[in-house]
Formats: structure tokens, C-alpha cells, sequence
């Protein structure tokens, strides 16, 4: 019932609390996956109207993990990641920081436009 509400009231950051939390159903863990990513992406493209944001807050705001997972999924969406700190370790490796940002003026276009597979509705009111 709370993910249903959550998710018809575009509350992601109910939903990610919700995902996060130790169910004890596994039924409810699975309901939240399907509406999982498109979740993320429409709560992406509204913090991306602030300044900057980072990737902690990111992480804790979406739900995910770490910082890695964060870092993999603003990759999937090909959103750049600023650095915080000049990389001292090889480029073969980067690391992410905490501290790294998106800079969301460059960044709100492009999640913008990666995120409106979702914005198609059949006519049976399904998201396609």
C-alpha cells in the first residue's frame, strides 16, 4: 500500500526509503524494482534543477548503495561527472569521491531528454 502511494504521488524518496529498508517480504522488494529505475530517472531530472549536487547526495537521495552505483547509473544516462580533487591515481582507474558533483546546469538537459522513454503513456494508461 505505501509503495503504491508513493509511487502514485511521485515520492522517490518515500520509495527509495521504502527499497532500502529490510523487508521481510521479498514480494515488496520485487514491486519496487519494477518501478525502480524510472523512479530514478524522474527524481533525476528534478534535483538536476539545482546548482550543483553531489554524489553523495545522489547516492542517499536515489537510493542506491554506494558511490559506484551512483557513478554506474549517472554513466548509463551519459551524465558527466565532475571532480571534486585533481586525480593523483592513474586515469586507468578513477576513482569516485564522495565529493564529486554533476554540474546540474550541463547535466538537466541530458537527463531530461534520457529519461523521456518513460513519459510515453499507451492508451491503456500504461507507461510504455
Amino acid at each position: 500500500m505505501d509503495v503504491r502511494s508513493a509511487v502514485g504521488s511521485n515520492n522517490y524518496y518515500v520509495l527509495f526509503k521504502l527499497y532500502n529498508e529490510q523487508s521481510p517480504s521479498l514480494h515488496a522488494k520485487k514491486l519496487v524494482e519494477t518501478f525502480l529505475n524510472r523512479s530514478r530517472c524522474i527524481a533525476l531530472r528534478i534535483i538536476t534543477r539545482a546548482p550543483n549536487v553531489t554524489l553523495e547526495f545522489l547516492r542517499l537521495q536515489l537510493g542506491f548503495g554506494d558511490i559506484h552505483e551512483a557513478g554506474q547509473f549517472l554513466d548509463a544516462h551519459e551524465i558527466p561527472i565532475v571532480s571534486s580533487l585533481p586525480q593523483l591515481q592513474s586515469p586507468q582507474l578513477p576513482t569516485l569521491d564522495p565529493l564529486d558533483y554533476i554540474d546540474c546546469k550541463l547535466a538537466y538537459p541530458i537527463a531530461y531528454t534520457a529519461c523521456s522513454k518513460f513519459d510515453k503513456v499507451d492508451i491503456k494508461g500504461q507507461i510504455v
